[in-house]
């Protein structure tokens, strides 16, 4: 056996005796209650919105292509046959299905897209605080609600979450933050099922945009090599932890 492969079968034995990491970090300080942190974003977030509220759009610029493509298809016509369209199909098929469920309207599309901009939210929340104290992470939030989500910094609208210039980018940063939560909170339980659903959303976000597929696949990519590497319990698993992860993410942009 040469040297190289002593230091490699030294370095792997050393890393399996190695004692699993404890099942949660240690906790940071706090000094702001979890209510509290609930409350504050939420009290934000729904001042937000009143002042906001119906000042969000454009419709004969930017965000009326989104909302004419959706109402398009929810009569039954067929993206790239019927109706041309320069990014993926989840986007407009999903404004498509609330269209169909609740009718052709700017309040359909706005009442969705605030229930999942509340979702949005959450997931940010949670992925801030799995790097930050809870101050941090509600500082962080209300900071995205004020100057990003809910922003009416220019006259014309567009450039917010609940009516945006292109749906792909905000649920594709939605489904990159699931993913990468997902994985985050894999690394404290080796659940299959976390495995399997951050693959799931890695492919959503390859059906929204390529800038937004993109960096979430490797950010991912990533954050599942640094557990294989550092987590003796996730190396000896590492192809199951693969095959759950990249069999879904390849199979779900794959489906006719």
């Amino acid at each position: 056996m040469n040297r190289r492969s002593k230091r490699g079968a030294s370095w792997r034995a050393a890393r399996e005796k190695a004692p699993p990491p404890p099942a949660e970090a240690p906790a940071i300080a706090e000094r702001l209650p979890r209510s509290a942190a609930t409350g504050i974003i939420g009290l934000v977030t729904a001042i937000m919105l009143s002042w906001t509220w119906d000042r969000w759009p454009n419709l004969l610029i930017d965000f009326g292509r989104d909302f004419y493509t959706a109402a398009q298809l929810a009569q039954g016509k067929v993206l790239y046959r019927d109706v041309a369209f320069f990014t993926g199909p989840l986007s407009p098929y999903l404004n498509a299905l609330w269209f169909r469920l609740f009718g052709p309207t700017l309040q359909t599309l706005v009442f969705c897209n605030v229930i999942l901009f509340i979702g949005f939210l959450w997931l940010l929340y949670k992925v801030l605080r799995r790097v930050g104290s809870r101050t941090a992470a509600t500082a962080a939030t209300v900071v995205f609600v004020t100057m990003f989500g809910l922003a009416d910094l220019v006259p014309m609208g567009n450039y917010n979450f609940i009516c945006p210039y292109s749906h792909d980018m905000v649920h594709g940063l939605a489904l990159s933050l699931g993913a990468i939560l997902c994985l985050a909170r894999y690394t404290d339980a080796l659940s299959a099922r976390l495995a399997v659903l951050a693959g799931v959303q890695l492919g959503l976000v390859f059906l929204t945009r390529a800038e937004i597929s993109f960096p979430a696949w490797v950010a991912c990519g990533l954050g599942l090599a640094a557990t294989l590497a550092y987590d003796p319990r996730a190396y000896a698993k590492r192809w199951a932890i693969l095959a759950r992860v990249l069999a879904p993410a390849l199979a779900v942009p794959s489906q006719p």
